[in-house]
C-alpha cells in the first residue's frame, strides 16, 4: 500500500521519471497517468503502463465516463483517439463492455458515421456469422450500416427485410440448401463465400451479359454470366444442373440495394 500511495505521490507531484518511450502525439504514459490519477483513478505503472499507451490525442477534456471507456479500450489492447472518443460514444447506446474485443475493434470503426445499440449490433452480426460467414470476414469486408443492414466494398447494401422477417442476407442464405418446395430453386455451392460471390460480380455490373430489367413489382433483374460453375439447379423440377449464371433482384435500376440473388440458367 505504501508503495502505490508513493507512486500516485510522484505522479501527482510530476517526479516520476519514465524510459517509456512515448507513444502518442504530446501523450507519454507519464502524461496520461497523471491525468487518470487526476479524477482519482489509481494507476499500478508497474502493470498498466501498457494499455496507458494506447491512448491518443488531448485526454484533459475527457469525463470520467470517458475515461473509463478509454481505458476499457485501450486494456482490451485497441489504440484510443482522445479527440474522437466524446463524438464515437455520442453514438452508442448500451455497454460496450458486452463486446468482444474484435466485435469492439468493429464497433469503433461503425460509431464515426453509424448510431449503434450494443445488443442489437451483437445479434446483426450472430445473424451473419449463424449462416456460415466468418467475423474475419465480417469485420474486413463489410460495413454496418445499421438495422440489420451491411454494405459491400463494391457498394451493394443489404438492407430490410423479406416478408417473412429474414435480413437480406438470410433470404440469400436459403439458397445454400436444396428447396423441393419449389419447382425451381437454384443452389449455391458450398464451397463459396456467397455473399462474397455477389459482390464480386456486382463490380462487373456495367460488363453484365443482360440488361437489368424493371419487374412488375418494381424490382430490377440482373443476369451476370460467372463462366464458372456457382451452384446447381435444384427444386422438384431440377436435375441438379450446373449453373454458371447470377441472377441479382434489386430495388433499384443501379444494383446497389439488394433484395436477393441466386444461381441460374
Amino acid at each position: 500500500m505504501k508503495v502505490l500511495l508513493f507512486k500516485i505521490f510522484l505522479i501527482f507531484t510530476g517526479l516520476v521519471v519514465f524510459t517509456t518511450p512515448v507513444f502518442a502525439a504530446q501523450n507519454s504514459t507519464n502524461q496520461v497517468a497523471v491525468e487518470f490519477a487526476k479524477k482519482g483513478e489509481f494507476i499500478d505503472l508497474s502493470t498498466d503502463a501498457g494499455w496507458l499507451g494506447r491512448i491518443d490525442g488531448d485526454i484533459t477534456k475527457l469525463t470520467n465516463s470517458h475515461l473509463n471507456a478509454a481505458k476499457l479500450i485501450a486494456s482490451r489492447g485497441i489504440r484510443v483517439n482522445a479527440d474522437e472518443l466524446p463524438s464515437i460514444l455520442a453514438n452508442v447506446s448500451g455497454d460496450i463492455s458486452r463486446l468482444s474485443t474484435s466485435r469492439l475493434e468493429f464497433a469503433l470503426k461503425t460509431l464515426k458515421t453509424t448510431v449503434l445499440n450494443v445488443d442489437e449490433f451483437n445479434i446483426s452480426i450472430n445473424k451473419v456469422v449463424n449462416q456460415g460467414i466468418s467475423e474475419d470476414y465480417i469485420f474486413n469486408k463489410l460495413e454496418y450500416i445499421g438495422n440489420d443492414s451491411w454494405k459491400t466494398s463494391a457498394g451493394l447494401k443489404f438492407q430490410g427485410y423479406d416478408p417473412q422477417g429474414l435480413t437480406r442476407i438470410e433470404h440469400i442464405m436459403l439458397h445454400r440448401l436444396n428447396n423441393m418446395n419449389k419447382d425451381i430453386h437454384g443452389v449455391f455451392d458450398n464451397s463459396l463465400n456467397i455473399v462474397e460471390t455477389i459482390n464480386e460480380y456486382a463490380l462487373l455490373r456495367n460488363k453484365t451479359i443482360s440488361p437489368t430489367i424493371l419487374q412488375p413489382n418494381g424490382n430490377y433483374i440482373t443476369i451476370i454470366d460467372t463462366g464458372k460453375v456457382i451452384g446447381n439447379e435444384g427444386g422438384w423440377l431440377g436435375n441438379w444442373d450446373p449453373l454458371t449464371k447470377l441472377t441479382i433482384i434489386s430495388a433499384d435500376p443501379n444494383m446497389i440495394y439488394i433484395i436477393t440473388a441466386f444461381p441460374s440458367r
